[in-house]
């Protein structure tokens, strides 16, 4: 059965507020497998360019060269995400604060993916294939005001949720939001090359 990986991303969303929303879609890919709080990175700060370049290509910021949401002389060339490798609700917060909107923005991305997931079993194969499904933020954000970029607890926690062939129930004692990377090329059968020099690794050793 040919593999398949999606990868959710949900900007800024806080794990206490992920738990205490409504999101029976991410429920459900937790139940199938983990869903766990991951610490940021001390190498960068907490703010959406380098956490998203961090999960996406697998390597800490001393090395994708980005830290902040001016991506001036990044190494993404070097070091490229894992769709290049294998072939090729932040704004609410930011505005609001941590209110209801920002909870309701949550909900809302989980209804989207819901969208998603009913395409993927409508498919007429579907039956017969194998995927892994993760979910990830990239930072949290600050009480009541709202707003990140500082070395809070709060700004620091983000979360990761995946399920899927391999993917164990329970979440690996280390873990790092660079692990997204190196889990997605193992999944769909990529060995990382030694250059790669890749910060993360697969959530289990050998998924599938």
């Amino acid at each position: 059965m040919r593999p398949h990986v999606v990868v959710f991303g949900l900007d800024g969303v806080r794990h206490d507020t992920l738990l205490a929303a409504r999101t029976p879609e991410l429920d459900a890919i937790a139940a199938a497998g983990f869903l766990a709080p991951v610490r940021v990175n001390d190498a960068a700060p907490t703010i959406s360019g380098p956490g998203w370049a961090t999960i996406a290509t697998g390597v800490l910021a001393d090395r994708h060269g980005i830290y902040d949401n001016d991506l001036t002389g990044h190494q993404i060339a070097k070091y490229p995400d894992f769709l290049t490798r294998v072939r090729l609700p932040d704004v609410v917060a930011h505005e609001e604060g941590l209110t209801p909107a920002y909870t309701a923005a949550v909900e809302s991305c989980d209804r989207r993916i819901g969208r998603v997931l009913a395409a993927i079993r409508r498919r007429p194969s579907y039956a017969g294939e194998r995927w892994t499904l993760i979910a990830v933020t990239d930072h949290g954000h600050v009480d009541v005001v709202g707003g990140h970029g500082g070395d809070s607890e709060a700004e620091r926690t983000a979360w990761i949720a995946a399920c899927g062939p391999g993917v164990p129930a329970e979440p690996p004692a280390r873990l790092e939001q660079a692990d997204v990377h190196a889990h997605v090329l193992a999944a769909l059968g990529v060995e990382p090359r030694r250059e790669w020099a890749l910060a993360g690794r697969p959530f289990s050793p050998r998924p599938g």
